[in-house]
C-alpha cells in the first residue's frame, strides 16, 4: 500500500511543476508542422501536449513489444507442450499469470 501513496506523492508533486510551469509560460506562439499551422497558443499548452503524445507514443510502443514478448512466449509454450505429448511426457505447462512473466 506504501507503494501507492508514494506513487499519488510524485504525481501530485509533478502536476503542480506541470501547473507552475503552465502559469509562468503564458507567452503565445505560432507552431507549424506540415500544413497544419496554429496561432495564438501558450507555448506552456503547446509543450504540455508534445509531452502527452509522446507518452502516448511511449506507451504504444512498450505494449506493442510486451504484446510480441507474450506470443512468442505462448508459441514456445504450445511446442513444447506439443513435444511432450508425441512422446509421451506429460510436462506442466505454467501459465504467464501464476508464473509471474
Amino acid at each position: 500500500m506504501s507503494a501507492v501513496w508514494t506513487s499519488l506523492g510524485v504525481a501530485i508533486v509533478a502536476l503542480a511543476a506541470i501547473l507552475v510551469f503552465i502559469l509562468q509560460n503564458p507567452a503565445s506562439v505560432e507552431l507549424s508542422f506540415l500544413t497544419f499551422r496554429v496561432r495564438l497558443l501558450s507555448l506552456a499548452i503547446a509543450l504540455l501536449f508534445a509531452m502527452m503524445l509522446g507518452a502516448v507514443i511511449v506507451l504504444a510502443c512498450g505494449a506493442a513489444r510486451i504484446f510480441q514478448h507474450r506470443s512468442v512466449a505462448r508459441r514456445a509454450r504450445r511446442s513444447k507442450a506439443g513435444a511432450a505429448a508425441t512422446i509421451g511426457v506429460t510436462i506442466p505447462v505454467a501459465d504467464s499469470v501464476t508464473a509471474g512473466v
